[in-house]
C-alpha cells in the first residue's frame, strides 16, 4: 500500500474542498492542484534539484514525490512503495497494449456414434454419443447398446464445436434378434455417413468432383449440413481426384481442410483399404466391402 501524508482532493475540487468554477481550464485546474497541495514547494525546497549550476538531482527525493511518501521515509518502505507503483504501471501498460492478432484455430473433425435400438414397439429409437457404445445383456435379444456421453442436442453440440470441418456418423443397431445367449463385447459400426460443416471443405470437394474423369458419377451432391450416406465409397474410388486437388490448392485454409479430410478417409482407413485390395487380387471380398462393388467393373484396373 502506498503511504502518503497529503490528503488528495476529488478531481473536481480544490484541495480545500471548493469546487472548480466552470471557467477553469484543465491546465488551470492542474496548476492549482500542484500549487495548493504543496508539490510545487516540495520541488523548490530540494537543494539538489536540477539547476543552472548543473548539479545532479536528488533522485531519492524525486522517488519520494513519485510514490507520495515523506522525504524522511525509511529505505525499506520507500522500496516497497516503488515496487507497488511499478506493478501498477505494468498493469496499465498491459491493459493498453494493442490486441495481438489471434491465430485461427486448426480445423478438426468429429466422430459421433449413433445407435438404432429396435426393441421399442413404437419404432426404432436413436441415441447419439461422442464415445463408442458398449454392450449390455438384455434377456431375449442380442444385447442392448448403451453409451456414456450422450449428446442430447446436436445443434448445441455443433455450436460449441464451431471449428469442426466435418462430422462422421458411425451407425450401430441393437436388439435386432433373440439368440439363445447374448454376446458381451464392443460392436463395430455397420455403416458411416458424413456431414460437411466447413465451406472451405465444401469448395475443395466440389473442385475434386469437377476435375474427376472416371468417377464423377459416383460423387454425391455436396451441401453444407446435409447428411450423405456411405462416403467411404466415393472417397475411396475418387482418392486420386482428391489427391490431385490437394496439389493444386493455393489457399492455406482449403489445404488444411482437405488434408484433414484425407487424414480420415485415406490415412485412417489405409489398413482397411489394403485388406480390400488383397481380397480382390484373389477374387474374394467380404461382407463389409460389398458397398464398394456396386459399380460394375469398378476395380478392373486394380
Amino acid at each position: 500500500m502506498i503511504s502518503s501524508s497529503v490528503k488528495r482532493p476529488y478531481p473536481d475540487q480544490n484541495p480545500d474542498g471548493r469546487s472548480f468554477s466552470d471557467g477553469d481550464t484543465l491546465r488551470t485546474k492542474r496548476q492549482r492542484i500542484v500549487t495548493e497541495t504543496g508539490l510545487e514547494d516540495m520541488a523548490k525546497v530540494d537543494s539538489r534539484s536540477p539547476n543552472s549550476s548543473g548539479e545532479d538531482p536528488d533522485w531519492r527525493a524525486m522517488l519520494c514525490m513519485l510514490v507520495e511518501a515523506e522525504l524522511d521515509v525509511d529505505n525499506s518502505s520507500l522500496e516497497r512503495d516503488i515496487h507497488g507503483v511499478a506493478r501498477i504501471l505494468r498493469h496499465i501498460a498491459d491493459a493498453n497494449k494493442p490486441p495481438t492478432p489471434s491465430t485461427p484455430p486448426e480445423p478438426e473433425y468429429k466422430t459421433l456414434h449413433r445407435v438404432s435400438c429396435l426393441s421399442y414397439q413404437s419404432g426404432p429409437q436413436y441415441s447419439l454419443d461422442t464415445d463408442p457404445p458398449f454392450m449390455r445383456e438384455r434377456v431375449g435379444t442380442a444385447g442392448h447398446l448403451e453409451s456414456a456421453n450422450r449428446i442430447e442436442n446436436l445443434e448445441l453440440y455443433l455450436e460449441r464445436n464451431r471449428d469442426a470441418s466435418f462430422i462422421v456418423f458411425r451407425e450401430y443397431s441393437c436388439c435386432t434378434m433373440t439368440p439363445k445367449k447374448s454376446t458381451i463385447g464392443m460392436p463395430g459400426p455397420r455403416s458411416e455417413s458424413l456431414v460437411i460443416l466447413s465451406e472451405s471443405l465444401l469448395r475443395t470437394l466440389n473442385r475434386a468432383k469437377d476435375c474427376s474423369v472416371d468417377w464423377k458419377v459416383l460423387y454425391p451432391e455436396f451441401q453444407l449440413r446435409v447428411e450423405m450416406k456411405k462416403p467411404h465409397v466415393w472417397t475411396f474410388l475418387g482418392m486420386e481426384d482428391l489427391e490431385k486437388t490437394m496439389k493444386s490448392l493455393q489457399q492455406e485454409e482449403d489445404i488444411k481442410h482437405l488434408k484433414l479430410f484425407l487424414s480420415y478417409f485415406r490415412d485412417d482407413k489405409r489398413t482397411q483399404h489394403h485388406h480390400f485390395r488383397e481380397l480382390l487380387s484373389r477374387n474374394y471380398t467380404a461382407l463389409n466391402f460389398l458397398d464398394y462393388l456396386f459399380v460394375s467393373e469398378a476395380f478392373q484396373n486394380l
